[in-house]
């Protein structure tokens, strides 16, 4: 015991302190590798998960492109039943629809990179999440696929009144995460350079497998997808599909009360609809909404952009000036 208390007694304050430093700075280094191992196998995935996605959409893109001649002389032919003419199943879509029989259509905007197969998952369980987390060809996959809400008919004989589509809002810019552009296209919420992007690229072009249409954009704009906001009316524009009169009415009418964008187009009842929805950046429940009317039968697809403007007050802009300025 003598020995031990006199070797402690002698032992020299600066080699305990030397010790404990060396064990704090083990300690933090190897947390620190941890961490840092742990980021590098986060970011291996993300990269190899990014890539194997673009390779996909890039394969699917090539078949489309190589059909598209195809589809145009395809899209408006009809055979003729006892019941409701049938329009005959496009080129493309019978090519996709061997890889996925969730194949409903293709969406195309210029001047971005959606040019995507769009899905639809039929089983009441996955709903409208499957396609979330899933990629074209069902390999599981952070970025997901370009879906069309469940309820929506687009087959051989009709479509809903109103096709909802919704994409993540990647920042890479692929999925739908060029809708921004119609926002701020590198610049702030609703810039003139916004609206030049609108000017310049108001159509979107959108095919069921049956049908190939263009839609003119009419309406931009920016809500909330619950009603946790007691100053914020709430407008579930998901839910409107199918219309009788006094249902287009609501629709259009929220749209009204909302939409950052003033345009030539019109509408009307009887008119279908095209909504593109994606996350936004000004709270995590905001969406970015972009509807477009379907270019009407004996219509040209030209838009005449030269009067557009974004509307600086909407009738619900003041509920959410602090969304509206970001």
């Amino acid at each position: 015991m003598g020995m031990i208390d006199e070797a402690n007694a002698n032992r020299r304050p600066s080699d305990t302190n030397k010790k404990k430093k060396k064990k704090k700075f083990s300690t933090s280094f190897m947390i620190s590798s941890v961490v840092l191992a742990g980021t590098l196998i986060f970011l291996t995935f993300y990269f190899v998960e990014g890539l194997r996605s673009k390779l996909e959409y890039e394969r699917l893109s090539a078949i489309e492109s190589s059909l598209a001649e195809q589809n145009a002389t395809s899209s408006a032919q009809t055979s003729v039943t006892d019941t409701l003419p049938k329009k005959t199943i496009l080129p493309l879509a019978e090519e996709l629809l061997n890889q996925n029989p969730d194949t409903v259509g293709w969406i195309t905007i210029s001047n971005t990179k959606i040019n995507y197969p769009v899905v639809r998952r039929g089983n009441k369980e996955e709903q409208n999440t499957y396609y979330l987390t899933h990629s074209f060809d069902g390999s599981e996959n952070r970025k997901g696929a370009v879906m069309m809400d469940y309820r929506t008919t687009a087959d051989d004989t009709r479509n809903s009144d109103n096709i909802v589509l919704y994409a993540h809002n990647e920042k890479d810019n692929t999925m739908f995460g060029d809708l921004d552009n119609y926002k701020n296209n590198g610049s702030s919420a609703w810039s003139d350079r916004a609206l030049e992007f609108y000017k310049q690229n108001p159509t979107v072009t959108f095919s069921t497998n049956y049908e190939k249409s263009e839609y003119k954009i009419f309406a931009i704009f920016v809500t909330m997808t619950t009603d946790a906001y007691d100053d914020i009316p709430l407008f579930d524009y998901q839910n409107y599909i199918d219309f009788d009169k006094s249902r287009y009415i609501e629709f259009i009418d929220n749209i009204e009360k909302r939409n950052k964008l003033v345009t030539d187009v019109n509408y009307k009842y009887g008119d279908e609809f095209l909504t593109l929805s994606t996350c936004s950046n000004e709270a995590n429940d905001a969406r970015l909404v972009i509807v477009a009317r379907k270019v009407r039968e004996g219509e040209g697809a030209f838009v005449d952009t030269t009067g557009a403007y974004f509307e600086k007050n909407p009738v619900y802009e003041h509920n959410w000036t602090e969304i509206y300025k970001k």
